[in-house]
């Protein structure tokens, strides 16, 4: 055996010596290794806390993190709809006054319609015989002269007549104008009545109605009112000033 043979075996000898058998080559380095990799969260290759029990921690993907501040626009937002929802069942008129309101609007409808055909009819007395129907009586006085006014009037509307204002209850030749009313005077809906309450020309409009007839009337100048209280639904505009 030559002297390079030689070292080369003594050589060989003292490697497998300083090695145990079964080990690996770097023991310090692999179990470095291995001290750090059980530190890791094998699911998620995150560190593992100190103190936590070792197992992996459970994964909470992004769409379930409710943060605080969603949650408290949630609750504000709940709240705004139930608010308006009470507002609104609150605010709402009951049944029972959407009857009223109605019935109050026909009423007043009916009211100045009837005023209107009056008042249309009276117009087309003046026209026909060139003065106001019961002209003669705006010099009544007294309940009873005021009470012949007013039936001449209604005679007057309500028939055939001639060119001085003479009455018909059948319409001929003598009597070729009107009627203008046919039966009877538009009855006031307010108070269920057709009579007429015949004013003086020198005697004022009463500042209020009092329900006692049907309507209002002043043969000077033609005007006519309704003898009625109260108001035009949702205004201030009393009966009496249509």
């Amino acid at each position: 055996m030559s002297r390079l043979e030689a070292h080369l075996q003594e050589r060989t000898k003292l490697k497998t010596s300083a090695q145990p058998s079964g080990e690996p080559a770097y023991p310090a380095a692999l179990a470095s290794a291995q001290h750090a990799a059980a530190a890791l969260d094998p699911a998620t290759f995150r560190p593992i806390l100190p103190g936590a029990s070792g197992a992996p921690a459970p994964r909470v993907l992004a769409h379930e993190r409710a943060t605080p501040s969603s949650e408290w626009w949630v609750q504000i937002t709940l709240c705004v709809v139930v608010t308006l929802l009470l507002y609104s069942i609150m605010d709402t008129p009951k049944h029972t006054d959407l009857v009223e309101v109605k019935a109050s609007g026909q009423t007043a409808h009916d009211l100045l319609a009837a005023l209107q055909k009056l008042r249309d009819s009276i117009s087309e007395y003046r026209f026909d015989h060139g003065v106001w129907p019961d002209a003669g009586g705006a010099a009544a006085s007294g309940e009873s002269a005021r009470s012949a006014a007013a039936q001449i009037l209604a005679h007057q509307l309500c028939e055939s007549s001639d060119v001085t204002g003479a009455t018909s209850p059948v319409p001929s030749a003598d009597a070729p104008l009107g009627p203008y009313i046919d039966g009877h005077l538009p009855v006031n809906p307010i108070v269920g009545l057709s009579s007429v309450r015949v004013l003086r020309d020198d005697e004022p409009w009463p500042s209020a109605p009092d329900d006692s007839t049907g309507w209002l009337y002043r043969p000077s100048t033609g005007e006519v009112r309704a003898n009625c209280r109260g108001f035009v639904p949702v205004s201030s505009l009393r009966f009496y000033d249509l």
